[in-house]
C-alpha cells in the first residue's frame, strides 16, 4: 500500500563566539540602604582568583528532515556537526593555559501516528553536545558535556480549544557536568572543579527526579 508522502529538508549553519576575564573578591564600600549614594568610588578587589583570556570559537553545520506519509506518519531526522576551538590563556601562570580543540556530531529522530481523532502517540531520540566555560582546579580544560534523551509519549490536539495536551515519560542523561569545589574564594582556580554525571526522569508524582 503506497501514498502521498510530503518531506520538509532545511540545511543550516550557525556560528557562536565567547569570551571570559577577570575575577575577584575585595569588600565593597559602606552603602546606606535608606539614602544610597552610587556615586561612591569603588576600589578594584585585592584577592584576583581569576584573570584569563579565554574565548570560545564554534561553527556547527546542521540539517532537519521531516516527512509526512500517507498524511498519518510523521518521521523526523536530523543531525548536527560542530567544530570547537577552546583556548585559555591565564596571566596568573602558564599552568592554566590550553588550547582544547573539540568536535562532535550529535542526531535526533522522532517517530509520530497522527490519528483521526486527534491523537498523535510519538516517540524521539535525541543527542547533545555542549562546550563548558572555565578550566578545571587543576587548571585543565573542562570537557564537553554530552547528552541523550528518550522519550515517548502522546499528545492530543482538542476541537474545543486552540492548543495541546501532553502526556510523556522520558529519561535524560547528561555526562561531564560542571560541579562547584568546596571554599572557591581562597583557590586561585576557578571554582569548576568536579565533573558529574547526571539524570533526569519523571516520578509517580509525574515530577522530574535527578539522580
Amino acid at each position: 500500500m503506497t501514498g502521498r508522502i510530503d518531506i520538509w529538508f532545511s540545511p543550516a549553519c550557525n556560528s557562536k563566539f565567547a569570551r571570559n576575564g577577570r575575577n575577584g573578591y575585595g569588600e565593597g564600600p559602606p552603602l546606606d540602604t535608606q539614602d544610597p549614594d552610587y556615586s561612591i568610588p569603588v576600589t578594584a578587589p585585592s584577592l584576583i582568583i581569576t584573570d584569563r583570556m579565554e574565548t570560545i570559537g564554534q561553527v556547527g553545520l546542521y540539517a532537519q528532515n521531516q516527512s509526512k506519509i500517507t498524511d498519518h506518519w510523521v518521521l523526523s531526522v536530523g543531525g548536527r556537526q560542530a567544530w570547537i576551538d577552546h583556548t585559555n590563556f591565564d596571566r596568573l601562570g602558564d599552568a592554566g593555559s590550553y588550547d582544547q580543540k573539540d568536535h562532535a556530531f550529535t542526531g535526533n529522530v522522532g517517530i509520530g501516528y497522527l490519528f483521526d481523532n486527534g491523537l498523535t502517540p510519538y516517540a524521539s531520540y535525541a543527542e547533545s553536545f555542549t562546550t563548558n566555560i572555565g578550566p578545571t582546579q587543576s587548571g585543565d580544560a573542562l570537557p564537553p558535556s554530552l547528552g541523550k534523551q528518550y522519550e515517548v509519549g502522546v499528545k492530543y490536539e482538542p476541537t474545543f480549544f486552540p492548543g495541546f495536551i501532553t502526556a510523556s515519560l522520558f529519561d535524560l542523561r547528561k555526562t561531564n557536568v560542571p560541579t562547584a569545589a568546596a571554599n572557591p574564594v581562597t583557590r586561585s582556580r576557578p571554582e569548576k572543579s568536579a565533573i558529574a554525571a547526571w539524570r533526569s526522569r519523571p516520578t509517580p508524582t509525574g515530577l522530574p527526579a535527578s539522580e
